[in-house]
């Protein structure tokens, strides 16, 4: 996908404490959530403080940013010229089987939109908090006309 100039978002999950040498390098943005990262760096993530460490000791490995998701206590940017918390809009969660997906979904969206790093993120944690309020994983996939609204009412 680099090689075709596309830009290489990894979610590592299903959560494991190993991957293949030189994996991580293949990633130009790494969204692990707090237990993904913890299990990567080999000490718990539970807030800002910890997912920023987890973030910068992953991006030492080769991705150009990693974005730490913590459900709702935000998700920890670290890239060129942003180390932060950005915050989600608040919602009552149903289910949380798809949020992941509707993270990297509306990052990937909202980079592919020309959105900067850090708009992005508020796209994927909008397509994240909405796909929380519905039960299931792929019906509960918001549209984007509902992420656009929450990103307005949200920011």
């Amino acid at each position: 996908a680099r090689a075709a100039g596309a830009t290489v978002i990894l979610d590592p999950a299903p959560s494991r404490a190993e991957l293949p040498a030189g994996f991580l390098v293949s990633a130009d943005i790494l969204t692990p959530n707090e237990y993904e990262a913890g299990d990567l760096c080999g000490f718990t993530v539970t807030d800002a403080a910890s997912a920023q460490a987890a973030a910068r000791q992953l991006r030492a490995s080769g991705p150009a940013a990693v974005i730490v998701t913590l459900a709702e206590a935000g998700a920890w940017v670290e890239a060129d010229g942003v180390s932060r918390l950005v915050a989600v809009p608040t919602v009552v969660p149903v289910a949380t089987v798809g949020a992941g997906d509707a993270f990297n979904g509306g990052l990937a969206a909202g980079l592919a939109q020309g959105l900067d790093l850090l708009a992005a993120v508020r796209v994927g944690a909008a397509a994240g908090a909405l796909c929380v309020t519905r039960p299931g994983a792929q019906e509960a996939m918001p549209s984007r006309d509902e992420v656009e609204r929450l990103v307005a009412e949200a920011w």
